[in-house]
């Protein structure tokens, strides 16, 4: 349990327990969440904050004081209230959008990605100011956050829905500014305060009543779903490793039993045996419709011919019996993509076309949805005066996948330690 900092008018105390709170803060970080993407981060601020309070130990009392009334304990304290009651995924994650010249951290990733979560620490009086537009603060609002997170959101949908976005308030929240984040589709929580009790509203406030604000329409979430059946994604986009691990001995029989004169085949047979590969994509795949594009299909067929056994070339027929070979197709997401190392054409296809077609891809192509999620571009921007400046441009596409560990074709190895 944390101590309460502010029980006490006397500096020094709030002081101790500030030191305390950033202790049990990094505990807690480490106990519930050692191992989440982004903890570090959280951790880094911890470590800033708790160097901030070192400095002030001996400053006299009456500077203490003001310096203590900056401190970010209280909006550290809430971030990790809220990531452990809401099972956070991922804090501070990094999200872009080609409009942008940067990047936007979403504070906490729930909900396996489905769900972004921005926590306000702020006291509702100054929360109030800003609303009203009282406080001349150079910083950006709330409402520009809420714009800020729209966004963003729009150009990362999570399994091809946009991310529901949820602005918690640690200590309250205007009535208005409440209604005015609603009416953009944000979920708002946190005590609500009406506002004529916080300031008298400046007589041309009127814009901002709550019959105004509940029709604003100014930047709403218009989300493609508006049932949860309807939001179900029943099509699966097979690449090529997710067709080899399904038809591979490797994943039948006896095949990860054998010891193979491969290295590679050793490692993914020891895999095979603590972690088989094929009960999980059968029942990621089972009454779903299965797709592959024709860039898929024409490689798998290639390889086939040349690499598999006699009982995987007869499960790929079985498999594509099953299967809808569609044409290649790029989302306008997925084209932006540049080659590189570790995006080749092949994969920007058929990642591309299970992003055009709005289907789960199935793959152990770990280093391209890395990729794709973390690509920076290079494009000249024409400028003032028709100056032309090389301009990074964030791309950061997160595709729909289900990734799987990689198994490779093994049959005809077998064949070969038989004879």
């Amino acid at each position: 349990m944390l101590a309460k900092s502010d029980d006490t008018d006397d500096p020094e105390q709030i002081w101790k327990n500030k030191i305390r709170d950033v202790q049990m803060l990094y505990i807690q970080a480490d106990v519930f969440f050692g191992e989440t993407e982004g903890i570090g981060k959280y951790k880094r601020k911890l470590e800033k904050e708790r160097k901030f309070l070192i400095n002030l130990k001996n400053l006299p009392v009456n500077e203490m004081k003001k310096f203590l009334n900056t401190s970010n304990i209280t909006y550290l304290h809430g971030l990790l209230s809220v990531a452990m009651r809401r099972s956070c995924c991922a804090f501070y994650k990094s999200f872009a959008a080609s409009e942008r010249k940067s990047k936007l951290e979403v504070e906490l990733v729930v909900d396996d990605g489905a769900t972004w979560v921005k926590v306000v620490s702020r006291n509702v009086r100054g929360l109030t100011m800003d609303f009203i537009g009282a406080n001349g603060n150079a910083n950006r609002s709330v409402i520009d956050q809420a714009h800020d997170y729209i966004e963003i959101a729009r150009a990362h949908p999570h399994f091809f829905k946009m991310p529901k976005i949820i602005f918690e308030f640690v200590h309250g929240v205007p009535d208005l500014l409440r209604h005015k984040l609603e009416s953009f589709g944000i979920e708002v929580f946190g005590d609500v305060v009406n506002i004529n009790e916080l300031v008298k509203l400046p007589a041309d406030f009127a814009l901002y009543d709550s019959d105004n604000v509940h029709n604003s329409v100014a930047f709403p979430l218009e989300g493609k779903c508006s049932k949860a059946e309807d939001c179900v994604i029943d099509t699966i986009n097979l690449d090529i490793s997710s067709v080899f691990a399904l038809v591979s001995s490797l994943t039948h029989g006896n095949g990860a039993n054998y010891n193979y004169t491969s290295h590679l085949l050793n490692a993914q047979a020891a895999l095979e045996r603590k972690r088989p590969v094929l009960p999980l994509l059968l029942c990621t795949i089972r009454d779903k419709k299965l797709i592959i594009c024709r860039t898929a299909y024409d490689a798998v067929q290639s390889i086939l011919r040349t690499v598999a056994g006699p009982q995987e070339k007869i499960r790929a027929e079985k498999l594509f019996e099953k299967v809808e070979i569609v044409e290649d197709k790029l989302s306008e997401r997925a084209a932006r993509l540049e080659l590189s190392d570790r995006i080749n054409q092949r994969s920007k296809i058929i990642f591309g076309s299970g992003d055009y077609y709005k289907a789960i891809t199935v793959t152990a192509n770990r280093h391209f949805v890395r990729a794709a999620a973390h690509q920076v571009s290079f494009s000249f921007l024409k400028k003032f005066y028709c100056i032309h400046a090389l301009q990074r441009c964030l791309i950061d596409i997160h595709f729909a996948v289900f990734v799987h560990d990689s198994r490779a074709l093994s049959e005809q190895k077998q064949l070969d330690l038989r004879a």
